[in-house]
């Protein structure tokens, strides 16, 4: 690619953002740290194509770009302002006809290009920006753009407190967020408190419980077990209620069952025989069928556990699985067995009364179906 290209590229955003003055873009780049600061007139001959474009300049005047949109209410699309896609346009340039060049094409891609996961992070970062601009807020969105490359620990809790307070959509904060590694997840949270910001340490918990990957889920509970704060113990004990739908915190997991798995992986027995109560307990019927159908067959196994936890719950849930079983079968589990394992959990002892409540639900089939049973036993 030739500079002249790549200088037509930039005058394209600077007319797609609403054509801000050399001297606007001036102020917002000095926004973006010494680093990066350029004066009036070099701005004016990056547009011109005067000098070589540096990709930190480019970087620097692609973003004082997207902020002077944002707060003109002009709407980019995302790849305008992508830094992949401008990394890799820096990179195309043709060699400079001088043999003293310091930097070569190859050498900036090989320097400055971002893995896939850091420009993700990167363009949720350049998506925060704008809107905490403005919103008045220059002391947080600086504190955003610095933290590019730094712990999630060190600056993600202030920023989500602080959004938190002022009321803003913390959306793509949280998909930072979601990033961290367990032992960094717990130190946001703990931060989060500190900050005396329960909701927003209540929305962070549930967007990482919610978002992680199974074998991921024992390291949080071991992390938030082993951290002396005050709040630790406190997300602990949600964790498993959390993930087996008992307060509706989050929606239903499709991947319990590689949950359970990897709780069991790491020896955690009594968390993975209450998340299979808890299932069976809480789960929409749906998700608790199919969760355990995910297990074998096996006497006193986590398939028997599930279903009959939910037995144990009473005729309400017992009706609810009904329905279920009645409205789509679950592969692999024969409905006999099912209702067997339900009604074991029911017992013999309270067979009549719930016998009796299901036939006040309308379920006259399950209820003679029970009563069957109890007088096999």
């Amino acid at each position: 690619m030739s500079e002249s290209k790549l200088t037509e590229q930039l005058k394209r955003l600077r007319k797609l953002s609403g054509s801000p003055s050399a001297r606007i873009l001036e102020k917002l780049i000095e926004r973006q740290g010494n680093d990066r600061v350029m004066s009036k007139s070099t701005i004016q001959d990056k547009f011109s194509g005067k000098s070589r474009p540096k990709a930190v300049h480019v970087l620097a005047l692609v973003q004082a770009c997207g902020e002077y949109a944002a707060s003109i209410g002009v709407e980019l699309q995302p790849e305008e302002l992508s830094v992949q896609t401008w990394l890799a346009r820096v990179a195309a340039l043709d060699e400079p006809p001088s043999k003293s060049a310091t930097t070569t094409p190859a050498q900036v891609a090989s320097t400055s290009a971002p893995t896939t996961e850091e420009s993700s992070e990167g363009t949720h970062l350049e998506q925060m920006i704008p809107p905490l601009l403005n919103a008045g807020m220059t002391q947080v969105a600086k504190l955003v753009r610095e933290g590019s490359g730094k712990p999630l620990e060190e600056w993600l809790p202030a920023t989500l407190a602080a959004m938190s307070r002022a009321g803003m959509n913390d959306e793509e904060a949280q998909k930072v967020a979601i990033r961290a590694s367990a032992s960094q997840a717990v130190k946001i949270l703990v931060e989060l408190e500190l900050y005396g910001d329960e909701d927003a340490a209540n929305r962070y918990f549930l967007n990482y419980l919610s978002r992680q990957s199974p074998h991921q889920i024992p390291k949080l509970l071991v992390a938030l077990r082993m951290d002396n704060s005050e709040a630790a113990p406190y997300y602990a004990d949600r964790v498993i209620d959390t993930l087996s739908g008992k307060n509706r915190d989050i929606a239903t997991r499709d991947d319990l069952a590689a949950i359970i798995r990897s709780l069991r992986a790491a020896h955690l027995r009594r968390d993975a025989d209450n998340l299979l109560e808890g299932v069976g307990k809480y789960a929409w019927p749906r998700a608790a069928l199919k969760t355990a159908a995910e297990f074998p067959e096996d006497f006193l196994g986590d398939r028997e556990k599930i279903l009959y936890s939910a037995g144990e719950a009473g005729p309400k849930r017992l009706a609810l699985f009904f329905h279920a079983l009645i409205e789509s079968p679950i592969s692999g589990m024969a409905p006999d067995q099912v209702l067997l394992h339900l009604f074991t959990g029911v017992g013999a002892k309270n067979a009549d009364s719930a016998a009796e409540a299901l036939t006040q639900l309308g379920l006259h089939e399950a209820a003679s179906q029970l009563l069957l049973w109890r007088d096999k036993t």
